[in-house]
C-alpha cells in the first residue's frame, strides 16, 4: 500500500478509505493474536479505542493513532517517497527497510494531535491538490469532522467542511444471512449456473490478484526505540500485482504507552520506498483550536 499522501482523492473517497482501513487494521490483528506481542498490542489499543465511542460507530486511522483517553500530545508527522532505481530492489538487503541515503522525491511534514478525552487531530498531505487533509474524531459527540487546508495552511479558495455524525452500534449491526434468498418465479437455477450468493444486493466486483504472502508468517521485530520511545515491531512480506511478479516488504513500529504509530516502512517493488515517521511529541494538552472546523468554513452535516 502506497501511503494516500501522493495521491489525490475526493472528499468522500477519503473518508471512505480510512473507513475501509478501520475494518481491515482490526481484522488483521485479530488474526495474529496470541501469536504476535505487535498484534496483542495493537487489539489492547484497540479495544480501548471502541471503549472510548461509548457504544457508537468509529474510525479509525494508519498510521495509528489510537483514541485513548488519558493520553495527550502533540507532534510532528513527516511523509517520504523515494523512487526505485533499476536493479536497486534484486541488489539491496531485503532485511532493511529505508536503508539508501539518497533524498527522497516527495517529502510532507503535517500535524497529528490528540487530547486527553481521546480527540484526535490527524492531518495527511495531498501534493497533486496542493492542500492538507485534516480529521477531527471526538468520541464524545460522536463526530467526525473534515476540511482542507491550503499548502500554506491557510483557508482554501472552497471553504467546506463536512461533520459527519456516528451512529449507535446497535443501528449498524445487521443479522448474518443464515440461507440465500429465494429465486424469483421467473429465473431457474439453470438460468443461472454458477453464479454465487451474495449478501449484497450490489453487483459482484470483478476478480483481483490476491497478495500472496511469501514469509511463512508475519513476524515481530526486535523492540527498538525511536526518538527516545519504546517501539515495538511487525513485518508483513508478500507479493503483489496480476501475476503476483512485485515484492513488498512492510515494517510497523508501534508506541504501547502512547498508543501511535512511530514509522511505517514499505518497498514495494513496482513504485518505491515510502516512510512515514511520527516524531518530536510534546506531551500535554494540545491547541483547543486543533479540534474545530476554522471559522469561515460552510459545513454540511451528514450520517
Amino acid at each position: 500500500m502506497v501511503p494516500r499522501m501522493f495521491f489525490s482523492f475526493s472528499r468522500a473517497k477519503l473518508l471512505k478509505i480510512f473507513a475501509g482501513i478501520a475494518l481491515a487494521s482490526f481484522t488483521a490483528l485479530a488474526q495474529v493474536q496470541g501469536t504476535s506481542a505487535y498484534g496483542d498490542t495493537g487489539l489492547k489499543l484497540a479495544a480501548a479505542d471502541f471503549a472510548n465511542a461509548h457504544g457508537y460507530g468509529g474510525i479509525s486511522f494508519n498510521p495509528a493513532i489510537y483514541s485513548v483517553p488519558g493520553k495527550p500530545f502533540t507532534a510532528t508527522r513527516v511523509y517520504t517517497f523515494r523512487k526505485l532505481r533499476a536493479g536497486e530492489m534484486n541488489s539491496r538487503d531485503h532485511a532493511s527497510l529505508i536503508s539508501s541515503t539518497s533524498a527522497p522525491d516527495l517529502s510532507e511534514e503535517v500535524i497529528v494531535a490528540r487530547d486527553s478525552l481521546g480527540r484526535v487531530h490527524y492531518e495527511t498531505r495531498a501534493p497533486a491538490r496542493g492542500e492538507i487533509a485534516v480529521m477531527i474524531y471526538d468520541p464524545m459527540s460522536h463526530k467526525l469532522s473534515q476540511y482542507y487546508l491550503a499548502a500554506d495552511r491557510g483557508m482554501p479558495d472552497n471553504a467546506a467542511a463536512t461533520v459527519k455524525r456516528f451512529l449507535p452500534m446497535s443501528k449498524l449491526a445487521r443479522p448474518i444471512p443464515t440461507s440465500p434468498p429465494a429465486q424469483a418465479d421467473n429465473e431457474s437455477a439453470d438460468s443461472v449456473p454458477d453464479k454465487p450468493y451474495s449478501s449484497s444486493s450490489a453487483a459482484t466486483p470483478p476478480a483481483v490478484a490476491v497478495p500472496k504472502r511469501i514469509d511463512p508468517l508475519p513476524r515481530d521485530l526486535p523492540e527498538q526505540s525511536i526518538d527516545g520511545i519504546r517501539a515495538i515491531g511487525y513485518r508483513i512480506v508478500h507479493k503483489y500485482g496480476d501475476k503476483n511478479q512485485y515484492l513488498q516488504i512492510q515494517d510497523d513500529w508501534l508506541s504501547p504507552e502512547y498508543g501511535i504509530g512511530l514509522r511505517q516502512d514499505i518497498v514495494r517493488e513496482s513504485i518505491g520506498e515510502s516512510t512515514i515517521e511520527t516524531h518530536d511529541i510534546v506531551d500535554g494538552e494540545p491547541d483547543p483550536e486543533l479540534f474545530r472546523v476554522p471559522g469561515g468554513y460552510l459545513i454540511t452535516q451528514t450520517k
